[in-house]
């Protein structure tokens, strides 16, 4: 009997430097009883001095506190390089999106689709 869906308005971070602009094109999510998916895809029109890793916040529910080292996948889309990322319990973020190869995946120009399932 608990179904929503909606949008949501990510902010979009590097771990290291800062990143000039980022454009959301979506930003969308279902929530049926407990379990939250986030779907997002934006562009690094200027990356900035970003570098290292990539972090996806603002998702619409906190993700539960015991939801311990969850996973966000996705991909690069112009170079379809797959990315990853950490999701932890207590926050409403995912964190250190890396490359598949564990590479920064950090590209000025470049689009990025990111999926995350969680329990809240």
């Amino acid at each position: 009997d608990d179904y929503e869906e909606g949008t949501w308005t990510p902010t979009v971070t590097s771990g290291s430097g800062t990143l000039t602009t980022v454009t959301v094109s979506e930003a969308l999510y279902t929530k049926i009883g407990r379990e939250v998916t986030v779907y997002t895809k934006f562009v690094l029109t200027d990356a900035g001095t970003g570098s290292s890793s990539l972090i996806v916040d603002g998702f619409p529910y906190t993700i539960n506190s015991d939801y311990a080292n969850g996973v966000a996948m996705g991909r690069n889309v112009v170079n379809a390089k797959l990315i990853f990322g950490q999701l932890s319990g207590g926050n409403s973020k995912v964190t250190l999106i890396r490359n598949y190869d564990n590479t920064d995946p950090i590209t000025n120009g470049h689009t990025y689709a990111l999926t995350a399932n969680y329990s809240v």
